[in-house]
């Protein structure tokens, strides 16, 4: 799947999700690119209660990182801006489904513990 497709996909099925405005947490979604590979892009989707690009950036360094962040993340997506400022359990079950609703959409998508 192409780039411009994962951000399209990506976009349209976050959109769904609107969680309560309660709490420190976000959700996101880091594209990944493996060049060679028979998809060579896709997503991870991630909670975090800092900063989403300081927990980008410490996935990069490989500090409580994802391997596959580490190694193919490549930016943390445009979407999911109204993911954010929310409630852990709330976050933690968006994560999950917001993964499940992009493998069902299609995208290879890594993370939603």
């Amino acid at each position: 799947m192409k780039r411009s497709a994962i951000l399209a996909n990506v976009s349209t099925v976050a959109a769904g999700f609107r969680p309560p405005r309660a709490g420190k947490h976000s959700v996101y979604v880091a594209l990944l690119a493996e060049p060679g590979a028979l998809q060579p892009y896709g997503v991870y989707v991630g909670l975090t209660g800092l900063p989403v690009a300081q927990r980008f950036a410490n996935h990069k360094k490989g500090h409580k990182a994802s391997r596959c962040v580490r190694k193919h993340g490549v930016e943390v997506l445009p979407v999911g801006l109204h993911l954010r400022g929310i409630g852990w359990a709330d976050a933690e079950r968006i994560e999950r489904e917001l993964h499940r609703a992009l493998v069902l959409a299609g995208v290879l998508a890594k993370g939603g513990h």
